[in-house]
């Protein structure tokens, strides 16, 4: 018996009739269940099928609605420890929001997620890039970063990929009052996140890629021209609002730690991080993935003009930093002085980038270099209050991160 009413079997066969094969196709999603669910693996042996064959059923719509939504479906796997949540909520079950039938972005990268953490870790590599972005067209000089644009030979680009999850500016460019909507990928590389883009219909101009195996260089992949185009990545308002938005390469969940030592060589910081209904534990940022986009934020700022500046928490307390509440509508129509925003200021169905201001705020504390070369986040979080340092030394029993000597 289905856990969905008529009317939601009906929105996520639209849905999916809508969506699903910007992506996987029904005998990939099909195949999924089979080989890897318990209600899949249960069907197949019952009915004699094997996973890595189609069959009829597949091109079913109800049935797909149930395959992803039934209790031991595809959902309740992914969202749950079996699949391991990518984007690490726990060892808790499934809910039922979670199980509604749609093969969305969300499923569609936690099943990817799932499929790359199966094969053996590939070490980064370093890749030589140039020192400059692209915004309208014109080259943008950026020092300290690695960075390979969609005109380099061996850059990736959206335009040519793919068709969808972008359009031109128009003259709703007049009323986008945001820098950047910052996201993570929770994918093992820039290039799987791009690939999950691009089949989903979704774009994002940058893709902050992990530090490469022995020399630490981070590489940053510029998708797309943010002067000319604006990205479909977080929503109705960020869409329209945020003149551009960035991916960072990580796939959160703590299971993944030791897979990141091998592929990078050095372990991913391990830190809590603020959410719309609590505090999770998750793998952080590298401090080079933190810098690269902090430097491109710098430039874009100066070109467009405007004043990078996150959203701090309620009463100026420690405890509410970052933000972790969802922005009011008034903040993205009119604005509010805030120009940086992380995908869960927009929804709560989201947490990234869970952590991200918080780690910004550890490395001012803690590194002289990176309070030089970014002075403005000490107003912007108030660093100068008195109350840091008992939050600091509260940290240090809860994360750990070998870069700054936590």
């Amino acid at each position: 018996m289905s856990i969905l009413t008529d009317d939601q079997i009906t929105a996520a066969i639209k849905y999916n009739k809508d969506h699903l094969y910007d992506g996987k196709s029904p005998y990939e999603v099909g195949s999924f269940w089979l080989a890897h669910t318990e209600a899949g693996q249960a069907y197949a042996q019952k009915e004699g099928l094997e996973w890595d064959k189609s069959y009829e059923f597949f091109d079913d719509d109800l049935f797909m609605v149930d395959v992803l939504s039934a209790e031991g479906g595809i959902q309740d796997f992914l969202y749950s420890e079996p699949g391991d949540i990518a984007s690490n909520v726990g060892a808790e079950p499934a809910t039922l929001a979670e199980r509604d039938g749609m093969f969305g972005p969300a499923t569609y990268r936690r099943m990817q997620t799932y499929l790359d953490s199966l094969d053996p870790p590939e070490e980064v590599v370093p890749v030589e890039g140039t020192d400059h972005i692209i915004v309208g067209g014109k080259k943008i000089s950026v020092s300290g970063v690695n960075v390979i644009t969609f005109e380099d030979p061996n850059g990736l680009s959206i335009t040519k990929e793919s068709k969808k999850g972008y359009r031109k500016w128009g003259k709703e460019r007049a009323q986008a009052n945001h820098l950047a909507m910052l996201h993570w990928d929770v994918c093992f590389s820039a290039a799987a996140c791009f690939r999950v883009l691009t089949k989903r219909g979704y774009a994002s101009c940058f893709g902050i890629d992990n530090p490469a195996k022995g020399d630490g260089v981070v590489t940053v992949y510029q998708w797309l021209d943010p002067g000319v185009y604006r990205a479909v990545h977080g929503g109705k308002w960020p869409n329209r609002r945020c003149l551009s938005s960035v991916d960072f390469s990580n796939a959160v969940s703590l299971k993944y730690a030791a897979r990141y030592e091998k592929m990078v060589g050095a372990p991913r910081p391990i830190i809590k991080g603020s959410r719309n209904n609590g505090v999770s534990s998750l793998l952080g940022m590298y401090k080079a993935q933190l810098l690269a986009w902090l430097r491109i934020e710098r430039e874009l700022a100066t070109t467009w003009e405007m004043k990078p500046w996150f959203a701090t928490g309620r009463k100026g307390r420690p405890d509410f930093y970052p933000s972790c509440e969802v922005a009011p509508m008034s903040a993205w129509e009119d604005g509010d002085g805030v120009t940086v925003r992380t995908h869960l200021e927009y929804t709560p169905k989201k947490w990234d980038i869970a952590g991200y201001q918080e780690q910004l705020i550890v490395l001012f504390l803690l590194d002289s270099d990176f309070r030089d070369e970014f002075p403005w986040l000490k107003d912007n979080f108030k660093l100068e209050e008195s109350f840091w340092a008992d939050w600091l030394e509260d940290l240090k029993g809860q994360w750990t991160w070998e870069e700054v000597g936590l």
